[in-house]
């Protein structure tokens, strides 16, 4: 478990353990967004814990599932079993190569942690440059002390670069030490063999096949630069090819180790992934090691002080730093052949596919920081609208039905076997959502005009396919639905669902009727139009009389207990039980709280304050991204304690892996939650297209804290304390506090309500 270090005032890793190895290599995954290294060791990569990942790099898998039924809520409403005996096949990210390969041999002994004593270790994410340091003392069998420093980072200047540098010092001996530099190549994904070396290396560059479905091929090439000279030997050794070099004199070495990584998919049409791979490698080699630092440093500290927040409380603020790195390395902020997944690049599990979790949970801090990143998620969506269309065929449906589980071609790819996430038809609406809540932040029209429109149409006119008409209620009804809580599939009139529809029709409709040249290339008629009304109007969204919104048709009719039957096998599907949760009102993660935290909608007579009292008692959180959307909550009810404890679940969660799989790769959505659940949450900053909502909140325990964001092409920066908060900004705009709209031009301080 990494921990609060004051003298580097960061998490550490102050000791080697072995048996955290697996752990740490996700927590210390290291990206610019295109990369995703995780944290495993320069001179061993152990099988299961080395990992190199390449943002939308996939090909297909064998992936067998372990399944077993114990009690009947999973042979009924969660496990197909019929489709579990046919499920073989599977897309997935690919493991590409470890690239880390630097080792160190002192005298006849090589450095390993675990040959030898380790005299001092301190491993941690630097993030004042997005770098990952490593610093060690170690000694031999035979009492010779040598002391380590390693630094690597992904280049924010170039996205196909990355860097390792070491410093070596002998401390009580004059041995000779040997270095070997080079790529690992006997890696594996998901235990399989998808990553095959073609032909022989030339000149230090390796070409790789990475499957037989997509036909991706990856080029690396490597350069080495060492502070003394000596002659150079070429080895192959278990599948490591490298080159050895000799330091017989010199009591302090360094090397500096250059990576250039491309991908077909990265080229241009006519283009050679060998040459284009080579020619970079030519650039790079005619650059000192200092110029390429200081290029992705300054590339580097623009991203991250925007996503920067600063708490004044020591540990906390380290702590979110850390998670806001990973957040920040989670996104290619320069292309869209990928999105966002749920582990970012830092391991295999969920194969790096696209869930809800990238509009919802990660989208909103990449679009407050970085719009044109945070565009780009919506623009693989786009791409992949005319695959949505099929899928809305498919079932017999109209319109573009998203796959709730995308990887790079927009079919769908979640797990045949799994009943809920096919019924889980919100994706549909939170993409819709998603295209709104940029234009409230960036005003961009072009973007609207050209691509957006036309993803809300689509998503209309399938859900207008998909909804069914009661003539007795007057109303329509979304039925055979499974909302987030994926405790309850196959229900009627899930509330988060039902909402979400009716609000990015009114907005759609909004948007058709100011714009007669969109409606008429997107063929798009007053018939349409009048049923998007109806729908909005009379799709089921209940309030009952006293303020609370039931889930979903039914919901207070379960029992408010959870009975308890099987042998546990259900822990292996998020659930903290194996219950029948069909029968009862235990959820596995929020569904009405979203609309009052995450989703900022007009919702009529409902209470806000009752729902939150209720739902938080039937939420047993075993999705992990119940806890940024509970720290809002708390938070909006000035439950201080509350709020802290969720936050800390959120940005910790994988340091303290409460849900013991932090190994497999870090919960990104959940991380992400961490910066969200201060700007929605503590600051209370919900932004409209007139203006900007302002609420905050101050938290003693933090005492001052700091913000930046973009709204509407400004930047702000905010400053919360405990009489004030102060924005300024290089721009103008509205905001509304305490119901009054202020002109904001550049500076404003508003006085905190005591």
């Amino acid at each position: 478990m990494l921990e609060y270090n004051e003298k580097n005032n960061c998490l550490v890793e102050s000791k080697y353990d072995i048996k955290d190895e697996a752990h740490n290599a996700a927590l210390f995954t290291t990206g610019n967004g295109y990369f995703g290294i995780r944290g495993s060791f320069e001179e061993f990569g152990s099988l299961n814990v080395q990992g190199g990942f390449i943002r939308g790099l996939f090909d297909e898998i064998v992936e067998i599932p372990s399944i077993y039924v114990d009690n009947i809520y999973m042979r009924k409403y969660y496990i197909n079993e019929l489709e579990a005996k046919q499920f073989e096949f599977q897309d997935s990210c690919i493991n590409f190569a470890d690239i880390l390969f630097l080792r160190f041999k002192i005298g006849d002994s090589y450095f390993y942690p675990w040959e030898g004593q380790i005299l001092t270790w301190v491993r941690y994410i630097d993030t004042n440059d997005g770098s990952l340091i490593r610093e060690v003392i170690w000694q031999d069998e035979r009492g010779n002390k040598t002391k380590f420093n390693f630094k690597r980072f992904a280049s924010f200047s170039n996205n196909h670069h990355y860097f390792i540098t070491a410093k070596v010092e002998k401390m009580n001996h004059d041995l000779p030490i040997t270095v070997e530099s080079g790529i690992d190549t006997w890696i594996k994904t998901n235990g399989q063999k998808k990553s095959k070396l073609i032909g022989e290396p030339n000149q230090n560059q390796y070409l790789f096949s990475m499957g037989e479905k997509y036909n991706h091929q990856s080029a690396v090439s490597l350069h080495t630069v060492y502070s003394f000279k000596a002659d150079k030997s070429y080895e192959i050794n278990d599948g490591c090819y490298y080159e050895s070099q000799t330091s017989t004199k010199e009591k302090i070495i360094e090397v500096f180790k250059y990576v250039s990584v491309h991908i077909t998919p990265d080229l241009e049409e006519n283009e050679s992934l060998v040459e284009v791979n080579n020619k970079d490698m030519i650039e790079m080699k005619k650059t000192s090691f200092e110029k390429h630092y200081q290029d992705h440093l300054m590339a580097y500290k623009t991203s991250f002080d925007m996503i920067n927040i600063n708490l004044s409380h020591k540990s906390d603020d380290a702590l979110l730093k850390y998670a806001n790195y990973q957040t920040l390395i989670g996104i290619d902020r320069y292309d869209q052949v990928h999105s966002l997944s749920a582990k970012n690049l830092t391991g295999e599990k969920y194969n790096q596919f696209v869930w809800w979790d990238a509009e919802i949970f990660q989208f909103p801090v990449y679009l407050m920081t970085n719009p044109n990143a945070a565009k780009n998620t919506l623009m693989y969506r786009y791409n992949r609208l005319e695959e949505s269309k099929k899928n809305a065929q498919l079932e017999g449906l109209k319109g573009a039905k998203f796959a709730f589980c995308s990887s790079v071609k927009g079919d769908e790819k979640v797990w045949a076997y799994a009943r809920h996430p096919f019924m889980q038809i919100h994706i549909n609406s939170d993409i819709a959502y998603a295209i709104l809540m940029y234009y409230r932040v960036t005003k961009d029209t072009r973007f609207m005009i050209e691509y957006g429109i036309e993803m809300l149409v689509e998503i209309a006119k399938y859900f207008i396919s998909r909804v069914t008409y009661d003539k007795k209620t007057d109303e329509y009804y979304l039925n055979q639905v499974t909302g987030t809580d994926e405790h309850h599939p196959y229900v009627n009139n899930n509330s988060y669902t039902n909402f979400i529809v009716s609000y990015i029709f009114e907005e759609t409709i909004k948007w058709l009727n100011s714009n007669e040249s969109v409606k008429t290339r997107l063929v798009v008629d007053e018939i349409l139009i009048k049923q998007m009304n109806q729908i909005a109007s009379k799709i089921r969204k209940v309030v009952t009389e006293d303020g609370y919104i039931p889930q979903f048709d039914g919901y207070f009719d379960l029992k408010p207990t959870l009975e308890v039957t099987g042998n546990g096998a259900a822990k292996n599907f998020q659930m903290k039980q194996s219950g029948l949760y069909h029968e009862s009102q235990i959820i596995k993660q929020p569904d009405v709280i979203m609309l009052f935290t995450y989703i900022d909608i007009p919702i009529l007579k409902s209470s806000y304050e009752k729902n939150w009292d209720y739902y938080e008692k039937m939420c047993e959180a075993s999705s992990s991204l119940t806890y940024p959307v509970h720290a809002i909550a708390a938070i909006d009810h000035q439950e201080y304690d509350k709020f802290h404890d969720y936050w800390y679940k959120s940005v910790a969660i994988d340091i303290i892996d409460s849900h013991n799989e932090a190994k497999l790769g870090l919960h990104a959505a959940c991380i992400a939650g961490g910066w969200y659940s201060i700007f929605r949450g503590l600051f209370g900053f919900k932004p409209n297209i007139d203006y900007l909502e302002v609420n905050p909140k101050y938290f003693e325990y933090w005492g001052e804290v700091e913000i930046h964001f973009i709204y509407q092409g400004s930047k702000v920066y905010a400053q919360l304390s405990k009489d004030s908060l102060v924005l300024k900004s290089d721009g103008t705009f509205r905001l509304n506090y305490n119901n009054k709209v202020i002109h904001h031009d550049k500076l404003t301080m508003l006085k905190l309500d005591v």
